[in-house]
C-alpha cells in the first residue's frame, strides 16, 4: 500500500487492522510511508497492529520489499497545496513507474491505482451528474493542474503496463470522516476547522453548487 498514511490511506488500514482483528483476515500489508515515526504519533494503533509493517521511502525510488505479495494499492500522490507543481507531477507519475516496476518484479495477481475525478477537469455548469462513459478525460484540460495532469499520465501508465495480474483504476471524488485534514485543500475539512475556532465559514463560491460527499468506512467498503 502506497500513500498509506494520508487519508484514503489511513482508512483502508483501519479497515485492514478491523477485518484482521474481527473477521480472522489472515492477512498482512506492507505500508510505504515517508515517515514512520509521525504515522506512529498520528495513529499508534495501527503503526504497533501485528498485521501491518510500516516501510519507509519515497514512492519513487523505494527498496522493494522482499516476500511474496498479492495485491498493490497504489495511492500516493502529493496534495495540490505543494509549492512545486513540477514536483508534484513527478512524484504521482515517476512514483507510479516505480510501483509498476515493481508489481513485474514480484508478480502480483491484482492491483488498484487510485485516481481522481480531478482527471475530468472543471465539470460544467450544464452537468449535473458525471456519467460513466465521460470521455473529458480524453481532451486537454482547460485549467492547468500538475496534480490532474499527473494521474492522467499515471493511468496512461497503469493501462499500458503489460506486467502480469489484473489492473483497476478508480477516480475517487469527496470524502468526509476522521483522518481528513483541517487545513488542506479539502473544502468540507476547512468547513470543519471554521466550525470548531467558532466561524466564520467562510464559502468561496456564490452558493449555488452543490457536491455529495461519500462516507470514508464507505468508500473503503
Amino acid at each position: 500500500l502506497t500513500g498509506a498514511t494520508g487519508f484514503m490511506g489511513s482508512w483502508l488500514l483501519e479497515s485492514f487492522a478491523w477485518a484482521c482483528d474481527h473477521l480472522g483476515l489472515d492477512a498482512h500489508v506492507v505500508a510505504l510511508t515517508r515517515d514512520p515515526n509521525r504515522f506512529a504519533a498520528k495513529a499508534p494503533h495501527l503503526a504497533s497492529h501485528s498485521s501491518i509493517m510500516l516501510v519507509q521511502g519515497d514512492v519513487r525510488s523505494f527498496t522493494f520489499p522482499k516476500g511474496p505479495f498479492s495485491h498493490i494499492i497504489h495511492g500516493a500522490a502529493q496534495p495540490s497545496s505543494m509549492e512545486s507543481q513540477q514536483l508534484q507531477h513527478d512524484i504521482i507519475v515517476e512514483g507510479t513507474r516505480h510501483v509498476l516496476d515493481f508489481g513485474r518484479a514480484c508478480g502480483v495477481s491484482k492491483s488498484l491505482f487510485i485516481s481522481s475525478g480531478a482527471v475530468y477537469g472543471p465539470q460544467l455548469p450544464s452537468c449535473l451528474h458525471m456519467p460513466e462513459d465521460e470521455t473529458a478525460v480524453e481532451r486537454p484540460l482547460t485549467v492547468p493542474s500538475a496534480y490532474a495532469e499527473g494521474k492522467r499520465e499515471a493511468e496512461r501508465l497503469w493501462r499500458e503496463e503489460s506486467g502480469p495480474g489484473q489492473r483497476t483504476i478508480a477516480r475517487c471524488f469527496a470524502f468526509l470522516g476522521p483522518h481528513l485534514p483541517l487545513d488542506g485543500q479539502f473544502a468540507a475539512g476547512n468547513f470543519i476547522r471554521d466550525g470548531l475556532q467558532g466561524g466564520p465559514i467562510r464559502v468561496h463560491g456564490d452558493g449555488t453548487p452543490f457536491r455529495s460527499y461519500l462516507y470514508a468506512a464507505d468508500l473503503v467498503v
